[in-house]
């Protein structure tokens, strides 16, 4: 939760009913902050992140693939807000939560 509040994710509320809550409506947070904070960035190979970790990176179909399935990823969790999850957990009748 630490590192959830140094992000700006949750706050933390004193007192007797303390704990942590969002700091901000779920709908203005996206899973990739979520994601990015506990799991940090989304690395498919290394030759992805790091261009000189291979001397064939300039001509390996593969790193293209994996470049682009990373891309992908990260646009997807981008797209997806935790008020969306919420919504869909509704939807499913697994959580009975309303904001």
């Amino acid at each position: 939760m630490a590192v959830l509040k140094s992000t700006g994710i949750v706050r933390s509320v004193r007192g007797p009913n303390g704990g942590y809550v969002l700091a901000k409506s779920p709908n203005e947070i996206k899973v990739s902050d979520c994601f990015n904070c506990l799991e940090g960035p989304v690395i498919t190979t290394e030759c992805v992140d790091n261009s000189s970790f291979c001397t064939r990176t300039a001509d390996c179909i593969a790193r293209g693939l994996w470049t682009d399935v990373q891309n992908t990823v990260m646009d997807l969790l981008h797209s997806i807000t935790l008020q969306s999850l919420i919504d869909r957990a509704v939807k499913s009748k697994t959580l009975d939560y309303h904001i």
